[in-house]
């Protein structure tokens, strides 16, 4: 009709039609790329696996032995991509199924407003279906873990095996996991089907029966042909966006459980408190002794290493509650003087430093306080060697970064003359 065009003539109406076209698929073009740049998910995944590995490194010592050290590595590099990419992610394809319903819906209410109870109708299927439809996938989690345990196991004693010529029937084990596993699958495998062909079928249904009805008006002129064959290819559209939408719906459903084991990784207990405490009580305790003196400047040098007088036991049932204790009278270490501490092996030489610089705590206490004054640091050096796994040079400055080589190599000087003399 001449007052539904855009412009005053058909051409020109069309003309615009196509233009439009273009600007929109250079706009998605465009805005698509500048998704890409973004990089919203990596950035997501980076701050969650920082997030993730600085949490794990003040783990307590109870929580550290409770949550191996795989799981978290799993959590960083699986569970969390997941849950990002196949879940956080899924979340703005979900949005764009709502909106696009949305303008079919709109569509549908301006060029014929009495089948908009078709698509109504069409949704609340659709919804009704996937709100009462859920399949838990936990079991074939479980039991994947257990055929990784089986296969850990097997090659772990691969030399027990092969001495005892047990090969067949570690590989019978093997395969009986792997079978108990596929049949566990099996199920999910048929939901799958049925959910990925549901959509279809009610798409067909609807159109179905929206030909039925609204066949007579295009006879009778009510209603152009133009309009009936699109709300009959928008019916179809519908079922293929309802599929896709649900299709990422349940991906995110199901990140469900990885999101659960990453908050409570997250929210695992630290010792970040217990040290907190500590530093507070030594920054109260040199605060007050600065107030007391006559010249608080030169007295925080003068302040000094204080250990109270204290019993610290050890025992484990594995060894017969056999227990061996630690006493100490009140010790005061002055700045500035070089202190040894000897005795003979499984005397508490190595227990006692660790109460100084605070790596472990008193059970009945929560720590055993040892004052330090609050400018010092104190460091533990363990006797056993450790390495981290970089260059020999990142070794030596303890992983630090943009370390001067002629102040190192000093360092490393004084260190061997004193070994020397």
């Amino acid at each position: 009709e001449p007052d539904e065009l855009w412009l005053q003539t058909p051409e020109q109406t069309a003309w615009c039609v196509a233009v439009l076209l273009i600007v929109i698929q250079v706009m998605t073009s465009i805005w698509d790329r500048k998704k890409v740049k973004m990089d919203v998910a990596g950035e997501l995944r980076s701050y969650l696996q920082e997030g993730l590995f600085r949490h794990y490194l003040y783990y307590t010592k109870e929580m550290a032995e409770s949550i191996p050290a795989v799981e978290i590595g799993r959590a960083m590099l699986g569970e969390i991509a997941d849950v990002i990419n196949v879940g956080f992610m899924k979340v703005f394809n979900c949005f764009s199924s709502v909106v696009h319903l949305v303008i079919v819906a709109a569509f549908v209410l301006h060029e014929c407003p009495s089948a908009i109870w078709v698509v109504v109708a069409f949704s609340a299927t659709m919804v009704f279906w996937f709100s009462r439809r859920s399949d838990s996938t936990e079991d074939v989690l479980r039991e994947e873990k257990q055929v990784l345990k089986v296969c850990t196991a097997l090659s772990n004693d691969y030399e027990l095996y092969a001495s005892y010529r047990r090969k067949v029937q570690a590989a019978d084990v093997f395969t009986e996991r792997v079978e108990s596993l596929n049949e566990l699958k099996l199920p999910h495998e048929l939901f799958d089907l049925t959910e990925e062909s549901f959509p279809e079928w009610v798409a067909a249904f609807f159109t179905t029966f929206y030909i039925m009805y609204f066949s007579h008006d295009v006879f009778a002129g009510v209603l152009s042909v133009g309009t009936f064959i699109a709300l009959v290819r928008i019916l179809n559209e519908m079922g293929e966006e309802f599929a896709e939408g649900y299709v990422h719906f349940r991906k995110l459903v199901q990140t469900a459980p990885a999101l659960r084991r990453i908050v409570v990784y997250l929210n695992a207990e630290t010792e970040v408190w217990d040290k907190k405490v500590f530093e507070d009580v030594n920054q109260a305790e040199t605060y007050r002794r600065l107030l007391e003196s006559r010249v608080p400047c030169e007295a925080a040098n003068s302040l000094p290493i204080i250990i109270p007088k204290l019993t610290f036991s050890y025992g484990s049932p594995s060894l017969m509650d056999v227990t061996w204790s630690l006493s100490t009278e009140e010790i005061e270490i002055q700045q500035g003087t070089l202190t040894a501490l000897m005795g003979g092996p499984k005397t508490g030489k190595a227990t006692l430093l660790k109460l100084m610089a605070n790596q472990c705590q008193c059970a009945n206490q929560g720590f055993a306080h040892v004052y330090v004054p609050a400018h010092l640091s104190m460091l533990y050096v363990s006797a056993d060697p450790v390495l981290l796994p970089f260059s020999l040079w990142r070794n030596l400055t303890m992983g630090r970064l943009g370390q001067k080589q002629e102040r190192v190599l000093n360092i490393l000087r004084r260190i061997e003359g004193w070994h020397e003399g």
